[in-house]
């Protein structure tokens, strides 16, 4: 048996590794469709973005349709918060209609909310109604008030509404704009 030189051997070893390195480039090459290898090598430089879609695995959803009726769920939460605030109000117009009149409650309650009606803010906001209605009865009191315009009817009811406290816990407001422009305040309130 008969060995190569030692000097031989030591320029076979990069040989044979380049042979190999070009071995992997050339089936690498020979693994591209042949669009894709003669497009990246040709337009390499003034190549647009190709926009690829990958296929659709045995895990992918589809996404759900989407529904003919255009209101979304917070429209149907706001629809269903609407409901109940205008069920409330219903309730406490039923009560104060219902009732049957206390005159020494509902003048002492009317007396108790007129000064609310004109606190130091409201007047400060220039704010005061220019008209006011306060009609009390056993438990219940309505007010209404008419302003110009809704800047000022948005102001006092906020207003208004806040120094309330615990003289009508609990009430309902309403804001309606009447054919000359100017504003009516509404509101229904019950000890309860």
């Amino acid at each position: 048996m008969t060995h190569a030189p030692v000097e031989t051997r030591r320029w076979l070893w990069p040989l044979l590794t380049l042979g190999l390195v070009v071995a992997v480039l050339a089936a690498f090459s020979f693994n591209q469709s042949p669009t894709q290898g003669a497009a990246s090598r040709e337009d390499s430089a003034s190549a647009t973005p190709v926009t690829q879609t990958a296929p659709m695995t045995k895990y992918a959803r589809p996404q759900a349709p989407v529904p003919e009726d255009p209101i979304g769920a917070a429209d149907l939460a706001d629809r269903q918060q609407q409901a109940l605030i205008d069920r409330s109000r219903q309730d406490l117009v039923h009560l104060y209609r219902s009732e049957k009149t206390d005159p020494a409650w509902a003048s002492a309650k009317e007396r108790e909310l007129l000064p609310l009606t004109q606190v130091a803010q409201i007047q400060q906001m220039n704010a005061v109604p220019k008209q006011l209605d306060i009609d009390c009865k056993t438990s219940s009191c309505r007010i209404q008030a008419d302003f110009d315009g809704s800047g000022t009817a948005n102001d006092w009811a906020t207003v208004f509404t806040a120094s309330l406290g615990s003289s009508m816990p609990t009430g309902t407001v309403q804001q309606t704009t009447n054919p000359d422009g100017s504003v009516t305040i509404e509101v229904y309130g019950a000890m309860h």
